[in-house]
């Protein structure tokens, strides 16, 4: 457990990191990259256009390692918390405090209006430096329409 000031500290850090994922975001979808196959989906071809540049640090302490589009109904997004171990953080607090930040985005951002176009359940799964499982932030359709 973390002490209440590096919680804070901790939170503040991750309030700058939400911003950096959101710019990346809207960096990624804007770049011209290797044309996926013309027959593949929009977020298909998303999907292959983000992973042709992973694993990229999107700040200091976070690496998106890859994303997924499993089927019509979820996009998965694969990240590195590279300065984090499991057993040190407050999962809870970081998971409420990161998943309120990427509803706010995946609500008002133009480069997430194809993922709300496409009525698409987001998942955000977090890893710690060991590639420990550290959470997982689930946001869909009815949270975002």
């Amino acid at each position: 457990m973390i002490s209440k000031n590096a919680s804070s500290l901790l939170r503040k850090s991750f309030n700058f990191k939400i911003l950096g994922v959101v710019l990346l975001i809207a960096f990624l979808a804007s770049c011209k990259s290797p044309e996926p196959p013309a027959q593949l989906s929009q977020i298909e071809r998303l999907a292959k256009s983000i992973n042709y540049k992973c694993p990229f640090m999107v700040d200091p302490d976070t690496r998106m390692d890859s994303v997924f589009f499993p089927n019509d109904t979820t996009f998965q997004y694969d990240y590195t918390l590279i300065k984090v171990d499991q057993e040190d953080v407050d999962i809870r607090g970081l998971t409420t405090f990161i998943g309120s930040q990427l509803l706010e985005t995946v609500q008002t951002s133009s480069t997430m209006q194809v993922h709300r176009d496409s009525k698409l359940n987001l998942v955000f799964n977090y890893r710690d430096r060991k590639g420990d499982f550290v959470t997982q932030i689930v946001i869909k359709p009815e949270h975002y329409q």
